[in-house]
């Protein structure tokens, strides 16, 4: 006889767990390339105040 154990079959729940793990995971890769992209484009131009934005959105915000 073999001492091998069979594998468990995996359960819907197991399989909705990975698919949701795996469209997260194709989400941040994503969103990787799209600031690599945006990165490259901007090349060497200086970035915005992160103060300045900040205080945008609070005086926008409310």
């Amino acid at each position: 006889m073999s001492s091998t154990a069979t594998p468990k079959k995996p359960t819907v729940a197991s399989l909705a767990r990975e698919v949701r793990r795996i469209r997260e995971q194709m989400q941040d890769l994503q969103d990787l390339l799209e600031l690599r992209g945006a990165i490259h484009r901007n090349g060497k131009r200086p970035g915005s105040a992160w103060n300045k934005i900040k205080d945008s959105i609070l005086r926008n915000g409310k």
